[in-house]
Order: structure tokens, then C-alpha cells, then sequence
């Protein structure tokens, strides 16, 4: 089974229900909560996606591994969404005006697609258009309170999450094209809204409760982040001890051992396919070409030119990225028209880096990142934390998806 599809699908209900990549949302704040999804409703789900020119959703969905990751991130959400109505979080003033702002979002994209156009022939916004909504006091002031609250949404996620990241002040070109799609979505949610037939739809009341579960979702965990989600210092010191195959000094070792081998004559190419954390060069024996001095400036560069070519340097060579292995291949001197020397390189390597491999990222077409202990203990400890969190909202919500016995779930 292609396990490209489960992917697909985890990042389908992100962005189907997170309302940040694709955002979708309707008419009323007040209705209850999705608490039942049927078979029907995801076809029109997914139907609606394809409409808007995504048609993975619909691929996955032929996978019935992928179709069950679906419907229980879909799960989780509702569930989720249900807690932050209990809690009062849709009566927030900052939710109700992201919400509405999202209303827009959607009707227009939906709408836009009713009328024959997509993303490759986008319905026409010209800038006469554009000057015709903003000379209208009461849309110039609906702009700067949607933007003002999308930032400090943003802005009390990022403190609470603990990711230093504060997003800039919109000018500029980004000033000008946050007001093109404001304009836009301005223009064709007022057709959208004065279509009856198309308001009452039930894809569309569907996208409502669908956009508002993810907006409640995110701002509950939002909520709770700082004091149930957060790791904290003490947590990540735990998980780095107990832990060895994240500890560095272990990494250095092995490092060690491996110069020794190759210094007592095992294939290089062998040991960099078995060892290196450098991808690029992992199947070419580690090789790097025809790096003019000076362009690569540090430790690696500074062992190289003091070290005879064809020899492995009898060292590890620590830099900024980690601790390498390396054995200079070549080494040339130009004279330039000026005078001047150039000096130019090539060696082999085996990196070491001073980061371990992203956890958990199976899938084959994307090599998994590289990070230092301290960001993957946090994630995998708010990542436990916020699926306990979840689990205790879950219990006390009960969400009907299908391919569920609801009583069984009692």
C-alpha cells in the first residue's frame, strides 16, 4: 500500500479543517457543532475539495488506511470543537472575527468555482475594483480589524507555543496583496450571499460546521498550550537522559571508530554509505568537487589546505554542522590575469552531524529533517502531552464518523 495517501490525508484535514491553507467557514457562529459525520458527508467533502481544484482528498479516500486516518483527524477535531463551545471560546471576540473573516474566505472560493473559474483562470479583480471596495470607509476599517486580529492571534500562538517567531507588520507588497485578497473575497462572498439556492446547499452549510470545528479545535488547544501542552525544561533534560541514542558524546564515538577504520583501510565509499549524514554526497562516495578557497571558509576548509591530498586527515574536523571524516582528493593553483592565485579543491567526507533524525517520518519520498535533541524531545513530549489532552476530550465528547459502531465507542 502506497503510504503516500495516509500522509495526504493527515495534511488533507489540517488544511480542510484548520481554516489556515485552504480556510472555509458560513453564515452562523450560533449553530451547534458537528458532532456526526456520514458517509455522504465526506463524499461532499471531498467532492467539494476537488471542485476547488484539489483532488487528493479523493485519491486517499480510495484507501481505506488513508480514509481511516481521515476521519479520525476529523474525529479529534469535532470533538475538540464541541469542548471549546462548552468552554465559551466561540463567544471570543478575536474567534468571532477570524470566523467571519474565514466566511468570506470560503464563500469566495466556493463561489468562485460556481461561476466557472480556479486558480489557473482566477476570477478578475482589477484595481479599479479594488479602489471601488476601499474607498468605502466602513470596508477600510473591516480590513485593518481583520488583519489586526489575524496578528494577534498569531502573535498569542507563537508566545504560547514558545516559538520566538512574531509576524511583521503587513506594508508594502505584502500590504497591497493582503488587500487584493481581502477585496476579492469581499467581491464574490457578497454574490455568494445574495445566491439563496447556493447559500442553503448542504455543501456549504457543511463547510461551515467543518471551518468552525478546526478554528474551535485550534483555539482550545491555544488556550490550554502554555499549562497542558508546553514542555518544559525539566521535561526535555529527562527525555535527552534517558534517552542515549540521542545523546551526542555516543554520536562522537562512533565517529571516532569510524575514523579509525577508515584510517586502517576500509573502503571509504563503504563507510560513507554506511555512515554519513551528509545526503547529497551519500551515494558518491562523499565526494565534493571543485570548491574554490574562500568560498567555503572554516574548519573543514582550513584542515583540507594544510593537509596533503589523498590522505585521510588523521582527526575528526569539528565544524558549525558536526564532525567529519575527511580525506582531500585534489588540490590545484591558478594564476589570474591580475597576479593573483586561485586555489581550488575537492574532497571526500563522512558527516557526523551534531543533529539526529526527525522520529516517526516514514514516508519514503521525504527523508526526514534533521534536528537537535532538545527540538525532538519537545516535540514528542507535546506531542504525548496534547494526544492525552486529546483523548480526555474525545471521552467526554462523543463524535460519530463512519466505519463506527457508536456503541461500541461507549
Amino acid at each position: 500500500m502506497d503510504r503516500k495517501y495516509i500522509f495526504a490525508s493527515i495534511a488533507i484535514v489540517a488544511a480542510i479543517i484548520g481554516g489556515l491553507a485552504l480556510v472555509f467557514s458560513g453564515p452562523s457562529a450560533d449553530a451547534e457543532p458537528l458532532t456526526k459525520l456520514t458517509d455522504a458527508d465526506v463524499e461532499t467533502i471531498a467532492r467539494s475539495q476537488q471542485q476547488l481544484g484539489d483532488a487528493s482528498l479523493v485519491e486517499s479516500l480510495e484507501v481505506p488506511e488513508a480514509k481511516q486516518a481521515f476521519l479520525q483527524g476529523m474525529k479529534q477535531h469535532l470533538a475538540l470543537a464541541a469542548a471549546a463551545k462548552q468552554e465559551g471560546l466561540d463567544e471570543d471576540p478575536l474567534f468571532k472575527i477570524n470566523r467571519n473573516y474565514k466566511v468570506d474566505r470560503l464563500l469566495a472560493d466556493m463561489y468562485e468555482a460556481k461561476l466557472g473559474h480556479s486558480t489557473d483562470k482566477p476570477y478578475p479583480i482589477a484595481k479599479e475594483d479594488i479602489d471601488r471596495i476601499f474607498s468605502d470607509a466602513n470596508n477600510a476599517t473591516a480590513f485593518k480589524r481583520d488583519m489586526d486580529a489575524l496578528q494577534k492571534i498569531q502573535n498569542d500562538a507563537n508566545q504560547k507555543m514558545g516559538t520566538g517567531i512574531m509576524p511583521g507588520i503587513l506594508l508594502g507588497e505584502s500590504l497591497e496583496r493582503a488587500k487584493k485578497s481581502w477585496a476579492r473575497a469581499k467581491i464574490l462572498s457578497d454574490q455568494a450571499k445574495a445566491d439563496a439556492e447556493f447559500m442553503a446547499s448542504n455543501e456549504v452549510k457543511l463547510r461551515i460546521g467543518v471551518l468552525e470545528a478546526g478554528l474551535l479545535s485550534a483555539d482550545l488547544l491555544r488556550k490550554h498550550w502554555s499549562e497542558r501542552i508546553r514542555a518544559t525544561d525539566s521535561e526535555i533534560a529527562n527525555f535527552i537522559a534517558t534517552r542515549p541514542e540521542y545523546d551526542l558524546k555516543r554520536k562522537w564515538q562512533k565517529a571516532d571508530e569510524v575514523l579509525k577504520r577508515a584510517l586502517a583501510g576500509e573502503s571509504f565509499a563503504k563507510l560513507v554509505a554506511d555512515f554519513t549524514e551528509h545526503r547529497p554526497t551519500k551515494a558518491t562516495g562523499g565526494l565534493i568537487e571543485n570548491i574554490i578557497a574562500g568560498d567555503n571558509p572554516g574548519p573543514v576548509e582550513d584542515a583540507i589546505l594544510a593537509a596533503a591530498p589523498g590522505k585521510i586527515i588523521p582527526q575528526l574536523v569539528e565544524s558549525e554542522l558536526g564532525r567529519h571524516i575527511v580525506m582531500p582528493v585534489s588540490r590545484t593553483v591558478k594564476k589570474l590575469s591580475d597576479g593573483r592565485e586561485k586555489i581550488e579543491y575537492s574532497y571526500r567526507q563522512i558527516l557526523f552531524q551534531n543533529k539526529f533524525e526527525q522520529p516517526g517520518v516514514n514516508d519514503p519520498e521525504i527523508p526526514p529533517p534533521f534536528m537537535t535533541a532538545e527540538e525532538i524531545a519537545r516535540m514528542l513530549i507535546q506531542q504525548e502531552k496534547r494526544d492525552r489532552l486529546v483523548a480526555e476530550y474525545m471521552a467526554k465528547n462523543k463524535i460519530e464518523v463512519p466505519g463506527e459502531n457508536p456503541a461500541a465507542s461507549e
